[in-house]
């Protein structure tokens, strides 16, 4: 077993030759400059015109804000066209999930039921070890502090 031995040199593979000569084209020169052509002017908007003037600003109060939503949630007045299949569909599963609302609604009903039946058998035992505590009380003093 090898596990530790050094790997015997494989042959180096020797990329081929490129084809053509070694030598690279030449560069123009600094000197020799071409001209670009002129390319035409933009006028440059006036900032000034989307700028604020002092007299515009002021203070933007919160009542001013809330008095004035930025998005209306009112409906529209246009007719809303609906296929009568997806109507149908939508309506069974509104249905749907109205049943289950009341389903939901009777077991919250239970379980407070079995919650209040709980309570009151909690505080029947607690009273009942009050009791019983009560009477390991009597039985000490009766008995072990007469001694």
């Amino acid at each position: 077993m090898g596990w530790f031995k050094k790997k015997k040199k494989e042959d180096e593979t020797k990329l081929p030759d490129l084809p053509g000569s070694s030598k690279l084209p030449k560069l123009p020169s600094q000197s020799e400059k071409k001209e670009l052509p002129m390319l035409p002017s933009l006028k440059k908007p006036e900032a000034t015109s989307m700028l604020p003037t002092p007299a515009d600003t002021r203070a933007v109060e919160i009542s001013d804000i809330r008095e004035k939503p930025t998005m209306s949630f009112a409906p529209e007045k246009e007719p809303i066209f609906v296929k009568l299949d997806k109507f149908q569909t939508a309506s069974e599963n509104f249905e749907k999930v109205k049943e289950k609302v009341d389903e939901i609604e009777d077991t919250l009903k239970k379980i407070k039921e079995i919650k209040e039946k709980e309570d009151a058998e909690l505080r029947e035992w607690e009273n009942e070890i009050q009791l019983i505590k009560s009477r390991i009380s009597d039985i000490d003093v009766s008995l072990f502090k007469k001694l």
